[in-house]
């Protein structure tokens, strides 16, 4: 699918839609567990910051089901490598 630029209120190039993952990370400013958004109307477009009003993306109870659902649908869990046992998976 194409986006096209024609709406500059909802969108924004591509270059500019790649700058908040670019700074999430490489920003020595950043920690882990941080949400990175545009700074303009609703988070739609801009520059990266960091989004200190971000409420339902820090719920643990939310980040948890999402985890789930997501090791249920995809059939991939990735607790082996937490749990230390990264070495017996196979490449």
């Amino acid at each position: 699918m194409v986006v096209c630029n024609d709406d500059a209120l909802i969108s924004q190039s591509p270059l500019m839609g790649a700058l908040p993952e670019l700074y999430a990370g490489t920003s020595p400013d950043v920690h882990g567990g941080e949400l990175i958004g545009p700074d303009g109307f609703m988070g739609m477009r801009g520059y990266p910051v960091v989004e200190e009003k971000a409420r339902k993306e820090y719920d643990r109870a939310v980040a948890a089901r999402l985890w789930d659902v997501s090791v249920e649908m995809t059939g991939v869990d990735y607790a082996v490598l937490k749990e230390g046992q990264g070495d017996k998976i196979e490449r």
